[in-house]
């Protein structure tokens, strides 16, 4: 601050107003000198980055920083939250004649991906019951995966079965299935003979994912 003399000089209330480092002298030509203690402050230095923006689910916080942020900045938004799973299913609605012929029971198209393909079949008086799920309509070449040892249905049996699989391209995925012994029935939801009411969804695919 530079020294400053009112106007009139010695003639008015104040004569001389000074300062040194944050105290400022008022001389009264009148009285004695009197000492102010102004406070100094300190203009902070600008941020030069800004934090975040912090993910879904992250508490807030007060922080300890000194430095001060334009009027204009901006934190941000967090990254979108990944996309929910895809899913897909497809079950027979008709019980489907077995035989030692291997047949398609169902299919599902998917798309370009990762997926869970799961099976699930019953069948009922078909001997001995193979299945498997694959990309090739009712053959077993490149299978992703199949019920494992062949299951005997000479009554009724269900099994399930699954595979994760990487599709880089859109692809039709197969559930087939065979009777290595006489021949037999995949079951829908209509009753069977085994059975007191209906098995809804009994035998079909599952994918999950995308």
């Amino acid at each position: 601050m530079a020294d400053y003399t009112p106007p009139g000089g010695s003639g008015g209330g104040i004569s001389l107003v000074t300062s040194t480092g944050a105290t400022v002298a008022v001389t009264n030509p009148h009285g004695p000198t009197t000492d102010l203690e102004v406070p100094v402050y300190v203009v902070p230095a600008i941020a030069t980055t800004v934090t975040g923006p912090a993910g879904f689910g992250t508490a807030a916080a007060l922080g300890a920083g000194t430095k001060y942020a334009p009027d204009t900045h901006s934190h941000g938004n967090p990254p979108a939250p990944s996309a929910s799973p895809q899913i897909f299913s497809s079950f027979i609605a008709v019980d489907v004649p077995l035989g030692a012929t291997a047949v398609d029971i169902t299919s599902l198209a998917l798309p370009a991906g990762n997926w869970l393909i799961t099976a699930q079949v019953l069948s009922i008086n078909a001997g001995v019951s193979t299945a498997w799920i694959g990309p090739n309509s009712a053959d077993p070449t490149g299978a992703y995966s199949s019920s494992g040892a062949a299951f005997a249905t000479y009554d009724a049996a269900a099994v399930s079965f699954s595979r994760t699989v990487t599709l880089s391209a859109p692809a039709t995925v197969y559930l087939s299935m065979k009777a290595g012994g006489g021949s037999g029935s995949a079951l829908a939801q209509t009753p069977a003979s085994a059975f007191d009411t209906a098995a809804p969804n009994s035998t079909g695919i599952n994918a999950i994912g995308g």
